[in-house]
Formats: structure tokens, sequence, C-alpha cells
């Protein structure tokens, strides 16, 4: 964000809330603008009307999630207008680090075998696992997982929660979501949601680098308690 945008955020959130002290205040504005360097100037702006509706007092916290909110709205308009149809989101998540490595030590043979049946019962993580990376992660999850697991004769993994029989899919789905949207403009996030794709001599097991924003690591959580290394930096 530009520092004329801004400037003229900050004055607009202090008329959005005009018995809000924290815009009367220097270091407020510092942190402020910290926090939203990398949001997009008029989504911040119709996220903070929203949330000057819901209360009379700002908050971060509510102002990112009603960003999330607007930010999901802007970006599907413009997924449906790039693809000139009104179809739902591709579904995507993210699995842990274990799993792009036994994808590369899997024989390429036999692979190619799991991926030819998988990708009509997947069809977006097929397509899109090329130029995704979520999606390149995904895909290699849904390999290693009918490895493991064998597959249906549809081609779907046995096991694996369906949208139709588990609610706790949905949340997953839905949080995922908001936090590919919020990578999109969260410098920080984005960077430490792809690791490198090759070993260096200062980075051997090709570990992430940095560490998610506090909006991001409320979504990393169940991850790193599951195993995953948490963030060092």
């Amino acid at each position: 964000m530009e520092a004329d945008e801004f400037e003229r955020l900050w004055f607009g959130l202090g008329k959005l809330f005009p018995r809000a002290q924290v815009f009367r205040d220097d270091l407020a504005k510092v942190e402020w603008a910290a926090q939203l360097d990398q949001c997009v100037a008029k989504w911040i702006t119709e996220a903070a009307e929203a949330h000057a509706k819901a209360s009379e007092w700002p908050s971060m916290a509510g102002l990112m999630a009603e960003y999330a909110t607007v930010s999901a709205k802007h970006l599907e308009e413009r997924r449906l207008e790039r693809l000139g149809i009104g179809t739902a989101p591709p579904e995507r998540f993210l699995p842990p680090e274990h799993y792009d490595r036994a994808y590369e030590t899997m024989s390429p043979l036999f692979r190619e075998g799991i991926e030819d049946r998988l990708k009509t019962a997947y069809p977006a993580a097929y397509a899109g696992r090329e130029t995704d990376p979520n999606l390149r992660w995904a895909w290699h999850c849904l390999v290693v997982a009918a490895d493991e697991r064998g597959m249906e004769a549809d081609g779907r993994i046995p096991g694996l929660a369906r949208r139709d029989d588990a609610p706790q899919w949905d949340a997953s789905l839905d949080a995922t979501r908001r936090q590919m949207i919020h990578e999109a403009s969260c410098a920080k996030c984005r960077a430490y949601a792809e690791p490198p794709q090759s070993p260096t001599k200062a980075n051997l097991m090709r570990e992430r680098q940095g560490a998610p924003c506090p909006f991001g690591a409320a979504y990393w959580e169940p991850i790193w308690a599951a195993g995953m290394p948490r963030p060092t930096a």
C-alpha cells in the first residue's frame, strides 16, 4: 500500500470510529501501517465500513475478519470474469510437508498409474497442480494417500472425508480458502506458505523460511500441533 493511500485510509478510519483514540496515536498509526501494508486499500476501506457497522470500537482482528470476507468477494468476481462462467471455487487444502517428499521418492511409473486414476476424481487439484503451489501440495497428498490406502472404483480415496458426510471437511475448506485469500495480500504468509523446492547447504531439509503474521498463524496452529516444525523466525 502506498503511503498516500494509507494516509487517506487512516483519516477515513478515524471518521468511521470517531470515539476511538487509537486513530490519534502516532505509535498506533505506525503499527497499523505495518499490519495493513500488504492489503488492498479499497478493500480495507470496504472492510472497515462493515466493521464499523458491527462495532463502534475498532480492532485489528475484527478488521481483518471483514477484510477476508471482502477479499473473497472480489477475488471470486475476478475469477469468474476470467472463466466466464459461474462455477464454484476449487477445493484446496495444505497437507504436511512429508507428502511432498514421499511423492518425489515414488517410482515414476507407479506414480503415473495412480495419477491417471485420481485425475477424474479430483479434477481441481489435477488441473492446478503445475501452476498453483497449494494445489500442487494437495495433489501430492492425494497421490501418497492413494498409495497408502488404495482407491475406490471411481478413483476416490477410501476414508478421505467428503462434503456430504463430514461437516468438519467444510470447515477445513473454508479456513483454507480464507488463508489463501489472506496470502494474496500478505507477503509474510505467502513466503512462508511455499517452502524451497530444492535443498541448499544452508537449508538441507527444505524448511520453510520466516514465519506467518499473527492472522496467518491462527491457520497454521493445528498443522504445527500435528507435528510440522514451528517457525523459528
